[in-house]
Formats: C-alpha cells, structure tokens, sequence
C-alpha cells in the first residue's frame, strides 16, 4: 500500500521501522518487500494489532510474514511509547523505580522481560541512542531545568537501573556512590535510595534475546539487590546475581578513605570532584579502621541468603 509517512513529535524513540501513516491513526510497523525485478514495497502493520495476535496466539497464522523480531519490536514499542495501551499500563505498573536495559543489548528484552521487571525501557526506545555513557546514566537529570517540583520530587525518590554489557557504567556509578560517601560527615548519613545502580551483563549467551530466561529466572534477585544498599554494581550471568569486584560500600569506603588520607595537592591534583549536576561541598572527616570493619560486620550479619549465595544483600 502506498502511505505518507506523518511526524510524530511526542513519541521517544524517534527512529525505526515504527511510523505512522495519518495523524490519527495508531502506530504501523514498516516492513520492505523486495519483489526483485521489480523493486520493492513497503507494507503496514498495525502494533496493536500485532500485539492483539501475539497474545491469543494467532500472530503466525494472521501475520505469517512477520518474523519474532518484528513481533517483538511491536510489543517493546507499545510497552514504552504509548502510554494509553494496555501493555504500557502494564509495564509502568509500579512507582518509584526505573530501569533501563543499554543498547548494548536487544531491545527485543524488553518485550520478554516487562512481565518480571517493572517499568523496563531501552535506551532505543527511549530515543538515545548513540549517547555517551554519562548522558545515559545522568538522564533523569539533564532536564530538570524543564520539571516540575512534583517531577523533580518523583525523581529524587525514583530507584534507577541500568543492565548493560558496558564496563564504563560500571566505573560512573563507583565515582558516584563514593562522591555520596564522601559528602556527608558519617555512613550512617548515607543515603542509597536514589542513587543508580548497575547490572552489568556476562557472557556472551547473555546477549541474545532467545536467552531471555536467564534474566527472568534472576529478576527477584536484581530487584532485591538494587534496593539493598551493599553494592554500587552487580554482574548478571547465567549463573544469577554477585557483586561486582571493587564494587561492595565497604570497599568503596575504604577508597574515600585512602582519599582523605593524602595531603591537600594529592587530592586535587588526583579527583576533582563534582556531583551528577552540578558541584557538591566535600566534608572532610575522619573514619578509623575500626569503623570500616564495623561496617563491614554489619553487611555481612545482615546477609539473607544462604552462605554461599549469588549476592549478599545488606
């Protein structure tokens, strides 16, 4: 069929195979026939009607062209871009929480994982993609110059997650919780709930979306560990959930520590620190060695699973 593709300003992902094909209508997917000598055609789907299909379990006898990457496209976009489909709803069911998988991975997770992990998006999807590292670990914050104070509340008490393969995340949210611990003038001030945290993927039968299961059977375990306040970032594998090395408070403590332990031109010349947004005033203190093991005491008395669990959680 022929069709004049429309601008869509409101939705978030901005490029792809998902348009629309008159200002009132709902979303299509764009797929390309190549009839060879002849050329080639573009034909329509409608999302939802692809969704309706996949769900009752016809989507191969109505829509037999379509492959489970098509399928899946359609069911992540109506989960993330359309918030007045059931499978938005459905997906950002619960509040004060956000979690983004990095385009270091299929977007089609999202559409196997909404059913075990809340308000699950992809940096695809969410129109970022191709963004440095740090735009997509600060994002709630790079415009909050245009939120409301109920917005800026929400994401001051919103827990955020990142899953990605990238090694760098890892490294942003060290410096982050160590920039919390260096800011107050005791731990027991700290305050994790707002803070990200980062699940970085492991081995390579993780990156494909036909391995789905392995994130759903470890989903508790993710959610569990984010809000657990032991570590800055996770490893997922197939094998569950642990703490990444050089990750866990108490070893992060340990850095600011040895930090506040040199002269005042090692410290400058070695960090200059400053917070997600803007600058934040460092308190110099001092903690002793017997308030580190404390620390450390206290995580490991407050471990809920078993004595050799996938992660400990405080």
């Amino acid at each position: 069929m022929d069709a004049v593709i429309v601008e869509d300003p409101e939705r978030k992902c901005k490029a792809g195979r998902v348009v629309k094909i008159s200002p009132d209508g709902g979303y299509c997917l764009q797929v390309h026939r190549d009839l060879g000598e002849s050329g080639y055609r573009f034909d329509y789907y409608s999302l939802s009607d692809v969704f309706e299909a996949a769900a009752s379990g016809k989507v191969e006898k109505e829509f037999p062209d379509l492959n489970a990457k098509d399928i899946r496209l359609c069911q992540a976009f109506l989960a993330t871009n359309v918030k007045d489909h059931p499978a938005f709803k459905s997906n950002f069911r619960k509040d004060r929480v956000s979690i983004l998988i990095d385009e270091n991975l299929p977007y089609g997770l999202v559409a196997e994982l909404t059913k075990v992990l809340p308000n699950l998006s992809h940096v695809y999807l969410e129109g970022m993609e191709g963004s440095m590292d740090e735009y997509i670990f600060n994002r709630p914050k790079y415009r909050i110059d245009h939120d409301s104070a109920e917005d800026m509340l929400r994401k001051k008490k919103t827990k955020y997650i990142i899953i990605s393969r990238d090694d760098d995340l890892t490294e942003i949210v060290r410096q982050q919780w160590m920039r919390r611990i260096g800011a107050v003038t005791s731990p027991d001030l700290i305050d994790f709930k707002d803070v990200t945290v980062v699940f970085r993927v492991s081995g390579s039968t993780m990156i494909h979306v036909d391995n789905a299961e392995y994130y759903r059977n470890s989903a508790a375990e993710i959610m569990k560990a984010a809000y657990s306040g032991e570590a800055a970032s996770y490893v997922i594998s197939r094998d569950g959930v642990r703490v990444e090395n050089g990750s866990r408070f108490h070893e992060l403590l340990k850095q600011v520590e040895a930090f506040y332990g040199l002269d005042s031109s090692e410290q400058e010349r070695l960090t200059p620190v400053s917070d997600d947004v803007g600058p934040v005033q460092i308190q110099k203190r001092s903690v002793s060695v017997g308030r580190v093991r404390e620390v450390e005491r206290a995580l490991a008395a407050s471990c809920v699973f078993s004595p050799a669990p996938v992660y400990c959680a405080a």
